[in-house]
């Protein structure tokens, strides 16, 4: 994990942590690395989502089925990219939508309830990366609200 610390450092979930305290944050997280091969499904529709990710390396697609049985690409993903975020969030409900490699992919799995979960050191570091995750929530709350905005519209120069 150590070749993606500085990397991590860069991304909004570790924002204001150095890449030495990253190292401690991950283990005491629970973190792990996980590899997906290319055109295999890294979450499925309809499945629960009790760890989210980001994307170390590679590119993934979010799609959907539609009744007729055509695959939707919803998001395009790539490095720094988040996955299951909000559904983690809520994991009583079920995925919306798939996610699917597109290449070899390596992500970061992070257990949420380990991210609400208090640090037996109350370290500071952990606060802050709470914090980070309530504002990338919040980012893609108002996302989704400037879709629907865009969808609200009857024609297409409005």
């Amino acid at each position: 994990m150590n070749e993606y610390l500085e990397d991590l450092a860069q991304m909004n979930l570790f924002s204001g942590i150095e890449p030495g305290e990253i190292a401690e944050l991950l283990n005491c997280l629970q973190a792990r690395r996980v590899q997906y091969a290319s055109g295999e499904m890294i979450l499925e529709e309809g499945s629960r989502v009790r760890k989210f990710g980001i994307i170390l390396s590679g590119h993934a697609h979010s799609i959907k089925w539609d009744t007729s049985g055509r695959v939707i690409i919803l998001t395009l993903l790539e490095k720094g990219s988040e996955i299951g975020v909000l559904l983690a969030a809520q994991p009583e409900k079920e995925s919306p939508v798939s996610i699917q490699a597109q290449d070899d992919v390596s992500v970061l799995m992070i257990p949420y309830d380990r991210v609400l979960a208090p640090c037996i050191k109350a370290c500071p570091k952990h606060d802050r990366l709470l914090r980070n995750y309530i504002s990338i929530v919040a980012q893609k709350g108002l996302v989704l609200h400037e879709r629907i905005d865009c969808l609200l519209k009857s024609t297409v120069r409005e």
